[in-house]
């Protein structure tokens, strides 16, 4: 196991370099109060999306987690099934899973597209104030005050390995990459250290490195070539990965402790009890931009393009903040070309989506491709407009949607967006179940057969993967 100390570096100090009439022409001033909200309880948790293209912010408080779509300035999604506080949330990278963790050592499993449960993992023997998922979106990561982490196997709800060495308790895991293949698990822990796993061989940690104070974060830079560490001391840690995790940098980066720290490329940008959030460019000792909170700020999330923020506070106020993209205009002596919106580019689906008309969008597309259907649908939940489409619909449309579900229900892996079309129809059409449509009645029937031919496959699925997972582990041998 490979150990560095820290090199006999100058710390940095940053508490003394900051010029308050940078805050007046930063760049970061230019990130806007989208959302502002008061809780009655601490935020514990903010999660955003890894692709930014979304529009939701997962927020923990109390025994509550939720889903907030900020672009509609609505809650999408809310989860009450925790009996104890929430201490962490993490989305998967393409955001329909969402994982929220509690004192109780609990780890709540959330489909987000069908607003419902999962399935619960409860291996760990006290709190979990860290998850996050693995790069094949199968497998997740936690880290407990039991002073273990631990590596999940989503699809058969069971943990497959716990890594052991730290001394006290694990609150913050983090894998070197959610969007490509990679085998390192970092973790930090109140015993003043950060380990590095290679989940292949998860017996002992390939590295180990000192922070000196209790680690409250780990993370790895967006580009995966700088691990960062902060801790109670106020401090932030940079460690360059190729040279094997040697320290590159240590700053003194708030006066205390720092809860929350993210890289994006030269950009630090943290957040601490000392009611602050951070943007420090580390490279030029500088900090560019600073956020005054009313009270400690315990979460952060921000968007790997940085134009999406969000805090969270000890006294349950939450702000999300959002930079617009500017639009660069190119200029030329010898023509200048200049795009127009026109109308005759946009199909018929188009503009009934620019104009939100979502029920007569979905109607059209029924009678078109199962492609039309399925990108219209995935644009509705994008847009939180699925649901508007199929509120208060009439028998001859749930008739018509119904059986378009029930012609193309698991052709080609289409069945995940025809189960949310199917989950939004129930859940905004009460009355079918008093409905004495003989038709409606015949449909649900079929889709309900054909939902349990799909349970019975994926039983004899798992079944088989058992079977050759114990011939691969016997032929190994």
């Amino acid at each position: 196991m490979g150990e560095y100390k820290p090199l006999p570096l100058k710390r940095s100090d940053l508490q003394q370099r900051f010029d308050i009439r940078v805050r007046k022409r930063s760049l970061y001033a230019k990130l806007k109060p989208l959302v502002r909200q008061k809780e009655s309880l601490p935020i514990s948790s903010l999660s955003l999306p890894v692709v930014s293209s979304g529009s939701r912010l997962a927020i923990s408080s109390g025994t509550k987690v939720w889903v907030h779509d900020f672009v509609l300035d609505a809650n999408y999604y809310s989860y009450t099934g925790a009996t104890s506080f929430i201490r962490s949330t993490a989305f998967r990278s393409d955001s329909k899973l969402l994982l929220a963790s509690d004192d109780s050592g609990v780890i709540h499993l959330l489909a987000t597209t069908l607003k419902s449960l999962l399935c619960r993992f409860t291996e760990h023997r006290s709190a979990v104030y860290s998850t996050c998922f693995s790069y094949d979106k199968a497998h997740m990561f936690s880290g407990s005050d039991d002073g273990t982490a631990k590596y999940w196997d989503i699809t058969q709800s069971k943990c497959i390995t716990t890594f052991l060495g730290h001394s006290d308790r694990v609150r913050s895991v983090a894998t070197q990459s959610i969007l490509h293949e990679t085998n390192v698990l970092a973790t930090g822990g109140y015993d003043s250290a950060a380990l590095l796993f290679d989940i292949r061989t998860p017996l002992k940690p390939i590295f180990q490195l000192r922070h000196e104070s209790p680690i409250n974060c780990v993370n790895f830079s967006a580009d995966c070539s700088v691990l960062v560490t902060a801790g109670a001391d106020g401090y932030v840690n940079l460690y360059d990965v190729a040279s094997g995790y040697k320290l590159m940098a240590q700053m003194k980066a708030h006066t205390k402790a720092v809860t929350n720290a993210f890289l994006l490329d030269d950009l630090l940008v943290t957040s601490s009890l000392d009611s602050t959030v951070k943007f420090i460019k580390y490279r030029a000792e500088r900090v560019e931009h600073i956020f005054y909170a009313q009270a400690s700020v315990m979460a952060l999330a921000i968007a790997l393009d940085g134009k999406t923020i969000a805090y969270g506070t000890e006294n349950g106020e939450w702000c999300l903040r959002q930079r617009k993209a500017s639009v660069p205009v190119e200029t030329s002596k010898a023509r200048v070309e200049v795009q127009r919106y026109n109308p005759g580019d946009l199909s018929r689906l188009d503009r009934l989506l620019k104009t939100f008309q979502y029920k007569a969008a979905l109607d059209i597309a029924l009678d078109l491709t199962l492609g039309h259907v399925l990108s219209l649908i995935e644009e509705l939940i994008v847009r939180g407009g699925l649901e508007a489409a199929v509120t208060r619909t009439d028998e001859h449309s749930i008739a018509k949607i119904l059986n378009f579900i029930n012609r193309h229900f698991g052709v080609n892996h289409t069945s995940l967006g025809l189960l949310e079309l199917l989950d939004a129809i129930i859940e905004r059409n009460k009355w079918i179940s008093q409905s004495n449509s003989v038709e409606i009645t015949d449909l649900l029937v079929k889709i309900k057969q054909k939902l349990g031919m799909e349970l019975h496959h994926r039983q004899i699925m798992h079944k088989m993967l058992g079977a050759i997972e114990f011939v691969l582990s016997h032929a190994t041998n």
